[in-house]
């Protein structure tokens, strides 16, 4: 089965807890569903509950089941401290990372992979790129007020590429930027507390 990992834009989330987090992931409630969603429709980035998933299955078993059927899946085992010793365990088992069970880092992670996708080296970005500093500035608020959560900062990369790619290379500000994101709110008073960030009115 290796090499036959098929790339979709959507992670799969294998969780027992519930994750506030908006809609950014396929969610499967503990590791029996997790492999058999997985089986289905082969995500290529991984994100699961370090610790117990039910059925004696733990986070850390799942990586080590994926990565015996994949060499290409990403995996990241989501913990409340992810200190080295689970980072150490993780790996050995087959997981790429250990990373801190909150949106923000999620985020991070996923705007890396979003990079890589499109080919820049290493999804780093130096610190005074244009679209690092956008994306410093819009995605803490789309994930506040938007309540997107870790979807926010693709969201914004994609929003970047597209003004870039229709304006000839060139970066929007980010008042452009909000006004563009500000789409993806549904509710009228995120919306507003959102563009209202930016100095912005609808």
């Amino acid at each position: 089965m290796e090499g036959t990992t098929q790339e979709i834009s959507r992670p799969l989330l294998v969780t027992s807890r519930g994750y506030p987090g908006g809609d950014w992931a396929d969610v499967a409630r503990g590791a029996g569903a997790g492999w058999k969603l997985w089986r289905d429709r082969r995500h290529g980035t991984v994100f699961a509950d370090f610790g117990h998933l039910g059925h004696g299955m733990s986070g850390v078993r799942l990586a080590r089941l994926l990565r015996s059927a994949s060499k290409e899946v990403r995996i990241f085992l989501l913990s409340d401290s992810a200190d080295p010793a689970q980072k150490l365990w993780a790996r050995a088992n087959g997981a790429d990372d250990v990373i801190q069970r909150e949106a923000a880092a999620i985020a991070a992670r996923l705007s890396g992979l979003y990079r890589d996708r499109r080919g820049d080296a290493g999804g780093d970005l130096p610190e005074d790129a244009p679209e690092h500093m956008l994306s410093l500035q819009l995605t803490p608020a789309l994930m506040t007020h938007g309540r997107l959560g870790p979807a926010a900062c693709v969201l914004v990369d994609e929003a970047i590429e597209a003004w870039s790619r229709a304006n000839d290379g060139a970066f929007p500000t980010a008042e452009e930027l909000a006004r563009e994101l500000a789409q993806h709110i549904t509710s009228d008073r995120r919306r507003a507390s959102f563009l209202a960030c930016f100095g912005l009115e609808e």
